[in-house]
């Protein structure tokens, strides 16, 4: 009877992981068509609601991006400064632009949105260009709606 040997396998670099987006939307269809435009993008999709729990969630794991909708920021008593200590970069969707305080690290996003103005958002969030000021994309700049 003869036993069959393996050779020794041939170590290959596993490819990156994909990054890793966590998406803080309370709005179900809102939250399931960014979900969707995420995951076709190819990244790692979370998602949870109030805002105060992805703050602790950012701290326990190893999110990339973190997208929030206003409503989650303004239904929370301390909502802006919940915001500031979620660790950056963030994606704030938003319809009242006048009314957002610049934050570092946040990139915004008018709503209504185009999928495509999202996912430029989150690429150049996790590229570091979005450390600029107040970098703001509207909608109507990529097509792919939500």
């Amino acid at each position: 009877m003869a036993i069959a040997c393996r050779s020794a396998r041939r170590l290959e670099m596993a490819p990156s992981m994909p990054a890793s987006v966590l998406v803080v939307v309370s709005e179900p269809a809102l939250r399931r068509s960014i979900e969707f435009v995420l995951g076709a993008e190819g990244y790692r999709v979370g998602s949870l609601t109030p805002l105060r729990s992805a703050k602790e969630a950012v701290k326990r794991t190893n999110v990339d991006c973190v997208v929030i909708d206003e409503e989650e920021v303004l239904g929370e008593p301390a909502g802006w400064e919940l915001l500031r200590q979620i660790i950056p970069p963030i994606v704030l969707l938003a319809y009242r632009l006048r009314e957002i305080p610049i934050i570092e690290g946040i990139t915004v996003v008018g709503k209504p949105m185009l999928g495509g103005a999202l996912v430029s958002a989150i690429k150049s969030a996790l590229s570091g260009r979005s450390a600029q000021k107040g970098a703001l994309h509207r909608p109507g700049q990529q097509s792919g709606a939500l």
